[in-house]
């Protein structure tokens, strides 16, 4: 958690791939509070691939699956 709350410090885009498989539920909404305070700040955007409803149901995500088609646009349901 330390290092993902360090590299977070920045302006930047980040990009994670299942940023959360080796995190508990609870270390889970930490991760996601780090997330919320860069973008509170303004100075970043997250690109996170994810099988975590956690994750999913962040507040205002764009969710994006990836299709045979391309990416399409889905709701968290």
């Amino acid at each position: 958690m330390a290092l993902f709350r360090n590299r977070l410090s920045g302006r930047g885009v980040y990009l994670f791939d299942e940023p959360e498989a080796a995190l508990s539920p609870v270390r889970q909404i930490e991760c996601l509070q780090s997330v919320r305070e860069a973008e509170k700040r303004g100075d970043a955007q997250f690109v996170i691939a994810t099988h975590s409803p956690f994750v999913m149901a962040y507040p205002g995500a764009t969710l994006l699956h990836l299709t045979p088609f391309g990416l399409m646009e889905r709701s968290f349901q």
